[in-house]
């Protein structure tokens, strides 16, 4: 079993993960090895479509106001509402943006090369 992860202060755990994790761990600052593997990459999911909405793709107005998937009446018009349901707007933005965009525009997310 992995120790917990042990953090000097909310506001450290702030400057590197970002306030979204630090607002999600206990009040003492420890995460259990349960909770890590379980969080993490629904956070790093949600960094990635930021990514993705703010700088790859803004064209598609994804993310004109922060965290806008959030308030389910934020969202696209083509989009089947799911109210609070963050991975129902990415699934929605992939199906409905990314995958109908021309083919170059699309292989530039998914062939990238990271060094």
């Amino acid at each position: 079993m992995l120790p917990l992860l042990q953090v000097q202060s909310v506001a450290s755990l702030q400057s590197c993960l970002g306030t979204h994790l630090a607002l999600n761990i206990s009040p003492t600052g420890d995460m259990s090895e349960v909770e890590r593997r379980m969080y993490l990459p629904q956070w790093l999911q949600h960094k990635y479509f930021h990514h993705l909405f703010m700088g790859e793709f803004p064209e598609f107005g994804l993310e004109r106001t922060s965290h806008q998937w959030f308030n389910s009446a934020n969202w696209p018009q083509d989009f089947r509402r799911q109210p609070g349901r963050e991975a129902d707007y990415y699934a929605e933005a992939v199906n409905k943006r990314f995958l109908r965009c021309l083919p170059q525009r699309y292989r530039k997310i998914v062939t990238r090369q990271f060094h």
